[in-house]
């Protein structure tokens, strides 16, 4: 008895000293799926998440190192993709990074991760992204750092599903895809973010392999691009010094890969010369999605090219209006 109270005290120990914050490694509280869904910029089904350390300058990691972060093994997107680049021995493998930094000392102390069982080998978490710079992918964060996870059970699987939103319309069904388009509001004002959520959905009976919308982690969008009436035309050209693709996403039959972007950061052009945005403008916006031709400097899907699906999609026109400026 005393030496299993002495092997508990020295594991007490030993996780009180890698803990850099307050972790409560608890079992995940009942959250409001529908809001969680609607708030969250990315949904996965993932396993529990593995700490990585702050590395020393002598080399290895020190027992006793500060914990850095935590890494999720994404088993299966549900909203959103996986936004960082894939590192060479990763390839194949979507992972998620949740960086310390990235936390206000608050949110350290109140953050909660799930339990490690058998019984619930793999959790669903609802994050969100934070935009750490204008060429940068946004980084990945809990939704609530005490509610961002529930046990994927069949149950909790069925409810974000069938919480998911979904275009009003989509385009035409090219070789088993379908695009549509869905803005978060139909009027903006014209000083704010516009977000335009794009979905693509497999109708086929067979797993497809296509490029994500972001396609480098500067903003690079070389398969997608938007169109409007009255003429405008939006494009995101290469970002500036990045070499490095994101992964493919697998859609398998029935499955809908989403992700959400900034219309007002893509570059613009129009018949006057005038700003799409401006107040009391309305438009109407169609998306495109085009992998007929694939670079050859993209060379982590090069590797991919046999196997990729290769197309052309539109999607349904969508209204948007611009008001003045917030009060």
């Amino acid at each position: 008895m005393k030496s299993l109270s002495f092997l508990s005290a020295l594991a007490l120990t030993f996780c009180i000293l890698l803990s850099p914050v307050c972790v409560q490694c608890l079992g995940a509280e009942e959250i409001d799926i529908p809001k969680a869904v609607a708030d969250a910029d990315l949904i996965l089904i993932g396993k529990i998440p593995v700490a990585f350390y702050i590395r020393p300058r002598a080399g290895k990691t020190r027992p006793g190192a500060a914990v850095a972060g935590y890494t999720i093994e994404a088993e299966r997107f549900f909203k959103g993709a996986v936004q960082h680049p894939s590192h060479p021995s990763h390839r194949g493998a979507d992972q998620v990074s949740i960086k310390l930094i990235d936390f206000s000392k608050k949110e350290k102390e109140s953050l909660r991760l799930p339990q490690s069982s058998k019984h619930t080998p793999s959790y669903i978490y609802f994050l969100r992204l934070k935009r750490a710079g204008y060429h940068q992918s946004p980084r990945e964060k809990p939704l609530s750092p005490d509610k961002w996870f529930l046990p994927a059970t069949a149950e909790n699987i069925k409810a974000v599903k069938s919480n998911l939103p979904k275009p009003e319309e989509w385009g035409d069904e090219s070789e088993g895809l379908r695009l549509g388009i869905r803005p978060l509001k139909s009027s903006y004002f014209s000083d704010e973010s516009i977000v335009i959520e794009l979905y693509i959905q497999n109708v086929s009976d067979r797993i497809i392999l296509i490029p994500q919308h972001r396609l480098w982690s500067s903003d690079y969008y070389p398969f997608t691009h938007f169109s409007g009436r009255p003429y405008v035309e939006f494009e995101k050209p290469l970002g500036i010094g990045q070499k490095r693709a994101l992964p493919p996403v697998s859609l398998t039959p029935g499955h809908i890969y989403s992700e959400s972007i900034r219309l007002d950061s893509w570059q613009w052009g129009t018949s006057d010369g005038l700003c799409p945005f401006r107040s009391g403008t309305a438009l109407k916006i169609k998306a495109y999605y085009d992998t007929r031709s694939i670079p050859d400097e993209l060379r982590f899907l090069a590797l991919e090219k046999d196997r990729l699906w290769k197309g052309f999609l539109t999607s349904p026109y969508i209204d948007l209006k611009f008001e003045g400026r917030r009060k």
